[in-house]
């Protein structure tokens, strides 16, 4: 898997693109070349991929949705909806499905069961 960087330049509040709006979006210039080191650009269909912003520690923090690509100009750019609006309703969605089972949970569950099985099976054998 690679990774980009870029600088987020921008900052748009209820962003129109194409006649379609989605809030507020964070946008940054595709500098290349000479721009930032492994900058990277957005292309058609990378809508939904999620946009990560280096923090104080160097971990990661989700801060948005990619959402469009464009020109203005002579630059392009790219454009994602930022998710800080939306903090609350992602909480909520996180507090209502906080019991989801992971699949490994399942599959230790059907494992264990299936070695309990076989052993008891041996044992009426023997």
């Amino acid at each position: 898997m690679a990774v980009g960087r870029n600088v987020l330049e921008d900052f748009q509040l209820n962003r129109t693109v194409d006649g379609a709006g989605a809030g507020d979006s964070i946008e940054a210039v595709d500098d290349r070349p000479g721009g930032v080191e492994f900058e990277s650009m957005l292309e058609t269909g990378d809508s939904g991929a999620p946009l990560f912003v280096e923090n104080s520690s160097g971990s990661l923090t989700l801060v948005g949705i990619n959402w469009f690509v464009s020109t203005g100009g002579t630059e392009d750019f790219f454009g994602a909806s930022y998710l800080g609006n939306f903090d609350e309703d992602i909480q909520a969605f996180i507090d209502a499905n906080a019991v989801v089972p992971e699949p490994a949970a399942y599959a230790l569950w059907i494992g264990a069961s299936a070695l309990v099985s076989s052993t008891l099976r041996r044992r009426r054998k023997s």
